[in-house]
């Protein structure tokens, strides 16, 4: 159950998405989205070794992840090779991170001291027990990328033996060390120093040297038009709208969100993994479409006037309200989902199993319709500081109380509505707390 709980607060194109959970009397299964590419030990196993450009390449990615974790305050501590898996079988498929049986939302006031790990890749300071930070994960990630280009572990022997090695830094450089950069091997010596004071953290390792020129950054902060225009649709949709949106974004397949993806990683330009309100000013100032610094009349094909707006040229206060309707929570940043819910564009380009999937979602009783109760329980008492009633009451067009599949169709094909009130916002997430319970040990 904390692993669920854990697992609920992600949101990252490189962790791996939880989709459902069921629970029995003896039992708790965990649906997730499937990764038909495998895992990284397979992908290795069969290669053998990495060029150091694969390795920087995976590297990064599963950096990102790591990143995002610690900038939000969780620690997996149980980083290896088989729980990062490829999304799919493509060459440039993207790595996930799964498996958060061990994770912990962590605070700097209280280390850590259980011993949980896989031995092959547990820290020293785990194994001693005496307090531990989120360097463990640096740790090991430093023995993935080890593996990755020499194809063989740092530490090698019986449980006692590695864990020995471990303690007294006793790597084994060996075979393939002889070829590969002194980059290379010096960024795997930061990543697998033993005082964990002097050893790099998930973010400054992602400007490592090495890591930039073997694998440099794909992706570019860049907003185009399109883009644009559905952040704007996005911003005046109503809570309603907006609430089954952020929802709608999580039913999409990996190909329709690709693009979006690339975008969202290249805005993200400190790898926390969210997106800041100045991330985002800098990506719609950078694009110029030509248009003029002011709103600009024309006219309209019934002989009025129309206003073309240019939001490359728009106030900051404009970018700013924009940036609070995607900040659902308030937290001065956009997470994925959110990010992907505003990009994504109309919703009636959507198939309509995919609009059904979310209404079922919300039907939490199956009733085949929405009622007060359903969106309570499927989103709070208050989404975006709006109550619930009034969300029914935005879309109940026959005034029974309740919404139909029809009604919620309407609302959601009706965007780009009036704007919402600037108010409070609450995430679709849960909030970030303290998971207690047993503490558990692998090593």
């Amino acid at each position: 159950m904390r692993e669920v709980q854990v697992h609920l607060l992600l949101d990252h194109p490189n962790v791996v998405r939880l989709h459902d959970v069921y629970e029995t009397w003896n039992s708790v299964s965990l649906v997730t989205e499937f990764c038909k590419g495998g895992e990284l030990y397979a992908h290795l196993a069969e290669k053998t070794v990495f060029s150091e450009i694969e390795a920087a390449t995976a590297m990064r990615q599963m950096l990102r992840a790591v990143a995002y974790l610690h900038a939000h305050q969780m620690v997996h501590r149980d980083l290896k090779l088989e729980n990062f898996l490829y999304e799919s079988t493509a060459p440039d498929a993207m790595l996930k991170l799964i498996d958060f049986g061990f994770s912990k939302v962590w605070n700097k006031v209280n280390p850590m001291k259980s011993c949980c790990g896989t031995i092959s890749y547990v820290s020293p300071e785990v194994l001693r027990s005496q307090g531990y930070t989120n360097k463990c994960d640096v740790w090991s990630m430093g023995v993935i990328l080890f593996m990755m280009l020499s194809g063989y572990p740092p530490f090698v022997g019986e449980k006692g033996e590695i864990a020995s090695k471990i303690l007294s830094g006793t790597i084994s450089w060996r075979g393939p060390w002889s070829q590969i950069s002194t980059r290379a091997h010096h960024f795997v010596k930061l990543l697998l120093c033993s005082n964990p004071d002097r050893r790099l953290s998930a973010s400054e390792a992602l400007q490592n040297p090495w890591l930039n020129a073997a694998a440099p950054p794909l992706y570019t902060a860049e907003l185009d038009p399109r883009l644009q225009r559905s952040l704007r649709r996005y911003e005046k949709a109503t809570p309603l709208q907006r609430a089954a949106m952020q929802l709608l974004a999580r039913e999409l397949d990996m190909k329709t969100i690709q693009e979006l993806r690339k975008v969202f990683l290249g805005l993200d330009g400190t790898n926390q993994g969210t997106v800041s309100l100045e991330e985002l000013k800098s990506a719609i100032r950078s694009v110029d479409d030509g248009a003029a610094v002011a709103p600009s009349p024309r006219p309209s094909p019934r002989g009025g006037k129309k206003v073309q707006f240019s939001l490359p040229r728009a106030s900051s206060e404009t970018i700013s309200r924009l940036f609070s309707a995607l900040d659902a929570n308030g937290d001065k940043q956009v997470y994925y989902s959110e990010f992907i819910a505003a990009t994504m564009g109309s919703p009636a380009k959507f198939q309509q199993q995919q609009l059904f999937a979310v209404f079922d979602r919300l039907d939490v009783d199956k009733s085949g319709t929405l009622s007060v109760k359903d969106l309570e329980r499927s989103l709070g008492t208050k989404f975006e500081g709006v109550a619930v009633q009034a969300l029914i009451n935005e879309g109940d067009r026959r005034r029974v109380g309740e919404l139909s599949f029809d009604d919620f169709s309407h609302v959601l094909l009706a965007m780009p509505s009036t704007p919402s009130p600037t108010k409070a916002r609450q995430s679709l997430k849960g909030s970030l707390l303290e998971l207690d319970g047993p503490e558990l040990c692998t090593v």
